[in-house]
């Protein structure tokens, strides 16, 4: 029988077979404490080689030093003994390595290591796509998994939740589903995880009859399996499906228990709805059950009682949260804004600055936001200006969209057509449809139609431009060019949205499409339509006339008055509430002029608050007048 060597033989042997140099290897064990040592030359047993057995410890350490690791200048010395080791070349401590780095940014040193690898074993693979999706580099992951099939490397259960996040990301629905094909093959599609990320990855590539398929296929459903699905239909438009899962999930037998992401999905999806009732169910379900109402939560309730007509509600939940981060503070200052709360925009932003809060590049898209909402010109450029000069923060696309915005529509059209010439980086559709609007506004069809023709020249797709521009032309008197446009929007195969309106009565939420009759209390909303027309003829003898929109070329405005659905929302809350009761409508676009100008004359005939929610701003209807001052 062997006896087993002391400790600095064991060095000695292992310096000689591994051909290290003294001093190397004594600065690399220098970290090593001595009851390390010798609980490890325990376990040499007398017929195990003792460089071998050695090695094994010295692969151990590394992994106990790249874990211990919390800085790229650690991992770098770790690497260089690995370098000077040999050890480069193991599998297991190249995939810690990629790990390590790319939880410290340095993804590239993480590709290096994968590139030089000897023998690319499957947890090399995995590591580094796994580093390149939890960085970012999601197209470079698909790529890399590309690569892996083609170099005949299998995939496991550890590849395909990543490669699925990633597929998620970029909306590559076609990789995705492939994907799923390939876990059918493999017996893999009936785990609880592989299903959760196949359902997160349909729910982002906006394919929820597939995820919802597979929702209600899987045999388990877990917290993560919930969340993906009604956050998926709130993101997606599907709004009520998405409260309808919630309550589901309440009624559910699994114990499943509700977390903050749920509760931000559903106040995601009631905001959308603009369904008050449900989201102070919501708001009194998660003080109920003790869940913490931190920064994520408190500014879903802020942007769900904004976009409920609540301001006030907003600003309490704000003041709930402990700690307001600059995504709160973004939330309540952009409600200011859409509600056109000028004073309170300025005042929040000078709060936030107080409490020692830094606007970031968000924060500043929120707050030029605002202030072209409330009408704040000159403080809004003013902010523009203090963006580079105070807190070094270069402007970007999306504030040079908010500026040409604000100019807009506050009638210096040429203003903001110079802005946008002199502007350091190429305007894109966001900045041009901006000024489109603003000459829709302000009726100037030369400066729209050369918005207009740059949006064409970028290939707009957006029907919206196209409508605009047709708006425009029909102000104008241009009705044949409007017919035209009309043509070319038929050749493109562009077809307007419809409007529709929403309102909750009786904790359940009525929708109205443009021109639909199918609702069952039709018949009264028609006959009190015809009345409130009849009225506001009383009231007034002249009412703005139409415009050309999409299909309506009837001038009649008792018919525009019956079709458009923010009408009909109205019509339908005066019916089914009592005297006095404000009425709250969301509605999906922009409220055109002559809905806007009925609904002033309607607050004042039925002695009532209006408040409607369209595409760009909140409008407060009372008295025959509008807070929006006409400025929308």
């Amino acid at each position: 029988m062997k006896i087993p060597l002391p400790a600095s033989q064991i060095v000695k042997r292992f310096i000689f077979v591994e051909g290290l140099t003294h001093s190397s290897c004594l600065r690399f064990l220098s970290h090593w404490n001595d009851s390390v040592i010798t609980q490890n030359h325990k376990r040499i047993s007398a017929d195990v080689d003792v460089a071998s057995s050695y090695k094994q410890l010295l692969m151990d350490r590394f992994v106990s030093l790249l874990t211990s690791s919390s800085n790229l200048a650690s991992l770098h010395q770790v690497h260089c003994q690995l370098l000077v080791t040999g050890f480069q070349h193991s599998n297991l401590l190249a995939a810690k390595l990629i790990t390590s780095y790319s939880l410290y940014g340095g993804i590239l040193f993480s590709r290096l290591i994968f590139d030089n690898a000897r023998e690319k074993h499957i947890f090399l693979w995995n590591a580094i796509i796994r580093a390149y999706v939890k960085n970012g580099h999601n197209l470079e992951a698909v790529s890399l998994y590309s690569q892996m099939l083609s170099h005949g490397s299998l995939p496991d259960k550890f590849t395909f939740p990543f490669v699925l996040k990633a597929c998620a990301e970029l909306s590559y629905s076609f990789i995705g589903q492939a994907t799923h094909c390939r876990l059918i093959i493999i017996g893999l599609d009936t785990d609880v995880y592989m299903g959760t990320a196949l359902l997160h990855m349909y729910a982002r590539c906006g394919l929820m009859d597939h995820a919802r398929r597979l929702f209600d296929e899987m045999p388990i459903r877990d917290l993560v399996s919930w969340n993906s699905m009604i956050s998926g239909c709130a993101q997606n438009g599907r709004a009520e499906e998405s409260l309808m899962l919630f309550r589901e999930l309440q009624l559910s037998e699994n114990l499943v228990t509700v977390d903050a992401f749920t509760i931000v999905a559903v106040l995601s999806a009631s905001a959308h709805l603009g369904s008050l009732g449900y989201g102070r169910c919501i708001h009194g379900f998660l003080m109920r059950n003790r869940i913490e109402l931190n920064a994520i939560v408190g500014t879903a309730l802020i942007d769900l009682y904004s976009k409920c007509g609540s301001i006030d509600m907003a600003r309490q939940a704000f003041d709930l949260i402990e700690r307001p981060d600059v995504i709160s503070w973004g939330a309540l200052i952009t409600a200011y804004g859409v509600h056109g709360q000028s004073n309170n925009v300025v005042q929040a932003f000078s709060e936030m600055l107080l409490n020692n809060v830094k606007p970031d590049y968000v924060m500043f898209v929120s707050l030029l936001s605002a202030c072209s909402h409330a009408g704040l010109v000159d403080y809004g450029l003013k902010c523009f200006k203090s963006m580079s000069l105070e807190h070094n923060i270069m402007p970007g696309i999306e504030h040079y969209a908010c500026v040409t915005d604000l100019l807009g529509r506050a009638g210096r059209l040429q203003e903001a057509y110079d802005f946008i010439k002199a502007m350091p980086i190429a305007p894109n559709t966001c900045v041009w449809g901006a000024l489109l609007g603003a000459c829709r506004i302000h009726r100037n069809p030369e400066l729209g139609e050369v918005a207009a023709q740059e949006l064409f020249q970028l290939q707009t797709k957006d029907t919206g431009h196209f409508v605009c521009l047709s708006n425009i032309y029909a102000d104008a008197g241009r009705l044949d060019d409007a017919d035209k446009l009309r043509i070319v929007m038929k050749d493109k195969g562009l077809a307007k949205v419809p409007g529709c309106s929403f309102i909750e009565h009786g904790r359940i939420i009525h929708s109205f499409l443009v021109g639909n009759a199918s609702h069952p209390q039709f018949e009264e909303i028609h006959l009190m339509l015809k009345s409130l027309a009849a009225r506001m003829e009383e009231v007034c003898s002249e009412i703005p006339r139409s415009t050309v929109i999409g299909d309506l070329n009837s001038p009649l405005k008792n018919h525009i008055f019956s079709i458009h659905s923010e009408m009909l929302a109205i019509a339908f809350g005066i019916i089914n509430t009592a005297p006095g009761t404000t009425i709250r409508i969301s509605k999906n676009l922009r409220v055109c002029e002559n809905c806007h100008s009925a609904t002033k004359l309607i607050s004042k005939i039925v002695e009532r608050e209006i408040i409607v929610r369209d595409a760009n701003r909140f409008h407060h209807f009372k008295g025959g007048s509008c807070s929006c001052g006409d400025y929308w």
